[in-house]
């Protein structure tokens, strides 16, 4: 991969790109032996781009991997729009390898590659799932993403 890959790639992200944090709450979906098959919430980090240039969202699935959609468009007079998305591991090392070539969004790729290893590395399972302290950790974290991905709203106020 070359370096205008990746800079093509930041691109992408900086100007049609999300990089993000969710949190998926327990399902009250049992086991065959009736235990929770989650008993607290689930953090994943994700990186996507959605456009109506299908060229672009290929490339990005050929070249990185990861997902690709095709979406319907929501009101007849649209074009259709195409998805692509990394999730987990992979998007943390794609944060990683391009991060020196965002603009916009670098922060927020420093933060969610920096939570994968730090945060997402602890396998909390068992009888008492995440600790109180680190979902309050991982919380503050996809706190500070959403306010860096706010629309529209200058950051520090200017």
């Amino acid at each position: 991969m070359t370096s205008l890959d990746l800079a093509y790639a930041a691109g992408l992200i900086d100007g049609e790109g999300t990089i993000g944090i969710s949190e998926l709450q327990p399902n009250d979906k049992c086991r065959k032996n009736g235990t929770r098959v989650r008993k607290s919430p689930q953090h994943r980090i994700y990186v996507a781009i959605t456009m109506t240039d299908q060229v672009a969202i290929a490339w990005m699935q050929l070249t990185f991997g990861g997902h690709f959609q095709s979406l319907s468009p929501r009101q007849p007079q649209h074009k259709p729009t195409y998805r692509w998305s990394l999730a987990s591991k992979a998007a943390a090392e794609f944060c990683e390898t391009i991060a020196p070539y965002l603009k916009v969004k670098r922060q927020q790729a420093e933060i969610v590659a920096r939570f994968y290893q730090e945060r997402m590395a602890h396998n909390f399972q068992g009888n008492s799932g995440v600790p109180v302290d680190e979902l309050s950790l991982r919380r503050q974290v996809m706190a500070k993403i959403k306010i860096l991905n706010q629309r529209g709203v200058a950051i520090g106020g200017k």
